[in-house]
Parts: C-alpha cells; sequence; structure tokens
C-alpha cells in the first residue's frame, strides 16, 4: 500500500499540473489562482467522461447473444452503455453537460487519434441553444494501455464537476468510488 501511495503521488501532481495549464478546476474549487498571465480568476468546472472504445468495442459489449455466430461485427447490436455510438457519444455529452452548465467535458479514453476526431467533429455537430462543448483528451493515444495514464485520468476524473462513467467498465467503477469518498458517500454520476 506505501509503494502504491508512492506511485500515486506524482501521478496526481501531473494531472493536477495539466488541470491547472488547461485552466480547468476541480468540482469545489472556485477560486483557483492561476498565473501572472491569466486573466480568468478561476479555473473552469468541468464534465469528465469515459469513453471506452478498444477491447469494448468488440466482444465486451455484444448484446445480440442470437447472431454471435454472425462473423461480420457491424450486424451485432451493441450495448449503449457499454460501447456508445459516436451519434448516442455526442448527444449525451451535450446532454449531460448542457444540463449542468458546463461547456468543457474532458474525455478519458483510449480512442485512437481518428476516433477522437470523429467524436469531436460529432459534438460539434450536435446543436444545443447555441453553446459551445469544448472536448479536451487528456492522455495522448500513443499512452493507451499504460498504467500512468490511466491513473492520471482517473485522478482528473475524481475532479470534475460532473462525470459520464460506464457502467460495464472497473475504471469507470473506481471513479465512482474516489468521488463518493471525495464528497462523504454521495456521488450523482451520470451513467451512459
Amino acid at each position: 500500500a506505501v509503494g502504491a501511495r508512492r506511485l500515486r503521488a506524482p501521478l496526481r501532481e501531473r494531472a493536477s499540473a495539466w488541470l491547472d495549464a488547461e485552466r480547468l478546476g476541480a468540482a469545489d474549487d472556485e477560486s483557483t489562482p492561476r498565473g501572472e498571465d491569466d486573466d480568468s480568476e478561476t479555473a473552469a468546472p468541468y464534465l469528465c467522461a469515459h469513453w471506452r472504445r478498444g477491447d469494448f468495442s468488440t466482444a465486451m459489449c455484444d448484446v445480440s447473444l442470437a447472431a454471435a455466430h454472425e462473423p461480420d461485427a457491424e450486424h451485432r447490436t451493441r450495448d449503449e452503455h457499454c460501447w456508445q455510438s459516436l451519434a448516442y457519444s455526442a448527444a449525451r455529452l451535450r446532454s449531460v453537460a448542457g444540463a449542468r452548465g458546463l461547456r468543457v467535458a474532458v474525455i478519458a479514453t483510449d480512442a485512437t487519434q481518428a476516433e477522437r476526431a470523429a467524436l469531436r467533429a460529432a459534438v460539434d455537430a450536435v446543436a444545443l441553444d447555441g453553446a459551445t462543448l469544448a472536448l479536451r483528451f487528456y492522455a495522448p493515444p500513443e499512452t493507451n494501455g499504460t498504467v500512468a495514464a490511466a491513473l492520471e485520468e482517473q485522478h482528473v476524473c475524481a475532479l470534475a464537476a460532473h462525470c459520464l462513467l460506464n457502467e460495464r467498465s472497473s475504471f469507470s467503477q473506481r471513479i465512482y468510488l474516489q468521488r463518493r469518498r471525495a464528497v462523504g458517500g454521495s456521488d450523482h454520476s451520470s451513467w451512459w
């Protein structure tokens, strides 16, 4: 346990430094001081969404048991709460952020660069009262699968004003538990 705490401390410091650089603040941190060159007085609250791709795009979320023998994965039905289509992802991100007045979404994901660009385009295409929703991706695609990136992303999500989590993912469950512990037992995260 002591070794794990030593490992988490520098990872949390890197994640916190990234939040400062992006001018994003923790959920209850309305007076985070910024650098001397910064015009803003406070950090912006943000939505953090766990948008799982990779292994979740194949067998993990397949709910079409009758078609399990179907070799063409595109004809299978996927559980949107587990693996989200671009259209569903964009609409849900806009809906959850809009309901909470959030204008920035940090996406914790193992998506490729192409998937990230497609999500950004899909979110931009969904109109919501003319408001913009800026997407930020914490970890670059080349760090996908590293323990350090995963722990840092969990820390970034744990500090968010609100989270959109994947009910089938242990990564999301860990964020949910961190948030519950931080707020004394009640967390009102949303689920895909």
